[in-house]
């Protein structure tokens, strides 16, 4: 009885810890977050205004999933995943997991002098601006001039893969290896 309850009190306190976000290789730079439900594609290295990240990011889509850009929330919790500490003047990659890290090549840090930011939200910019966040100190800040260049990313809502193996590949396979058992069975008895 002693044991039930031990086990019964480590189980309610195992679902009252919080989830941990999970980033998962998919293969071909697409890293799935099991704590968001979203897969990251790799961020891209080119800059543009706002309208024209967005039109990039939507302009994909993988295994029936259009892509979108990353809303602000997406990316604290990609920067907290990461190992990231917030207005540390050393940054992400003082304090980043190597391991995590190695899963977006092309992440862009910049300075503490001039961080490298990235668009944010789903929402067009209005009078006050675009958000943009910084992958250096993990700081979101509202780009009043939103004609300006940040980077760009883009996000698929899922888990999604990028070449995903019909189920009629599986079929045509199994069937050829079974055809090539016969072939070889049929010499064997001549």
């Amino acid at each position: 009885m002693k044991l039930l309850r031990t086990l019964g009190s480590v189980a309610i306190c195992a679902l009252a810890l919080p989830a941990q976000a999970a980033l998962i290789d998919n293969g071909s730079g697409l890293i799935y977050d099991t704590a968001l439900n979203i897969t990251w594609a790799q961020p891209d290295n080119v800059k543009s205004t706002w309208d024209a990240a967005n039109s990039w990011a939507t302009g994909l889509t993988v295994g029936g999933v259009t892509g979108r850009m990353p809303t602000n929330g997406e990316h604290s919790s990609l920067f907290t995943a990461l190992g990231g500490i917030r207005s540390d003047t050393r940054g992400l990659l003082s304090y980043g997991d190597p391991a995590l890290l190695a899963l977006f090549p092309n992440l862009q840090t910049g300075t503490f002098i001039a961080p490298d930011y990235y668009w944010a939200s789903l929402y067009p910019p209005n009078e006050f601006g675009a958000y943009v966040i910084t992958y250096y100190d993990g700081i979101i800040n509202v780009d009043n001039n939103f004609v300006a260049s940040s980077f760009r990313w883009r996000v698929f809502d899922d888990n999604v893969s990028a070449v995903p193996i019909p189920a009629t590949t599986w079929l045509v396979g199994s069937a050829l290896v079974g055809l090539i058992g016969l072939g070889k069975r049929k010499k064997a008895r001549v």
